[in-house]
């Protein structure tokens, strides 16, 4: 097992950033965890983590942080993130690029974040902002049902 990549500890710190208590807990989290594993999906990377067992777990116990857009070189039409916690614990970091192939080396240039705006019922549009939304932030805190990662 290894540790976090630079790119990929930039990416999580993002994605934990914030106030809230959990996010806290879960940056704890992200200070003791491993990479167990990454895998290439073509279109981007999978890294799976793996915590000591006596990192506590946080509730809600399944979390989707998904709002950290990335500019990464190479990759013309940018990035989408998706953190994963699942039981309560760092589960795993999912990047994919919007369009096109992954590079070899990814390069991150820079992150920001989006803003969800409802457009339909049930139906989200994301915008690029500079600062963390904390209505998308509230709604990413507020935990995944069990049906929405398989758990």
């Amino acid at each position: 097992m290894t540790a976090l990549s630079p790119f990929e500890r930039r990416i999580v710190d993002a994605c934990l950033a914030g106030d809230a208590p959990v996010l806290a807990a879960l940056r704890t989290q992200a200070d003791q965890a491993a990479v167990e594993r990454r895998e290439d999906t073509g279109d981007g990377l999978r890294t799976y983590f793996v915590l000591p067992d006596t990192v506590a777990a946080v509730e809600p116990a399944a979390l989707n942080f998904t709002d950290v857009d990335l500019d990464i070189a190479g990759v013309d039409d940018g990035a989408s993130t998706s953190l994963w916690v699942i039981g309560g614990r760092l589960a795993f970091l999912e990047v994919l690029a919007y369009d096109g192939p992954w590079p070899a080396c990814p390069e991150l240039r820079g992150l920001r974040y989006l803003r969800e705006v409802q457009i339909a019922p049930g139906t989200w549009s994301a915008t690029p902002v500079d600062a963390r939304d904390p209505d998308t932030l509230a709604r990413a805190l507020a935990g995944v049902q069990a049906d929405e990662y398989g758990g």
